[in-house]
């Protein structure tokens, strides 16, 4: 029975099932959980500061790092790259 739910669901569910990939990396750039790749840069302290003020003012990590660290879009994105 098991089985049958199985297949029906990954035939008239999951099969042909594309993922959007602009609004995946729309979901991924604004996740706070981003921070971490932040602390061996500017430290724990700023880095929770940073991810304190985008989920306060609605941000993302990004813009948050270009209010408080002065630094512009593009070096901030490189931040958050680096793992």
């Amino acid at each position: 029975m098991l089985t049958n739910a199985i297949e029906h669901l990954t035939n008239r569910c999951v099969l042909g099932m594309k993922a959007n990939e602009e609004r995946c990396a729309e979901i991924l750039s604004g996740s706070l959980s981003n921070v971490v790749n932040l602390v061996h840069r500017i430290g724990y302290e700023q880095s929770g500061a940073v991810s304190k003020h985008a989920l306060i003012n609605r941000q993302t990590l990004i813009r948050s790092l270009g209010d408080l660290e002065g630094i512009s879009d593009v070096e901030a994105g490189g931040w958050l790259a680096d793992t």
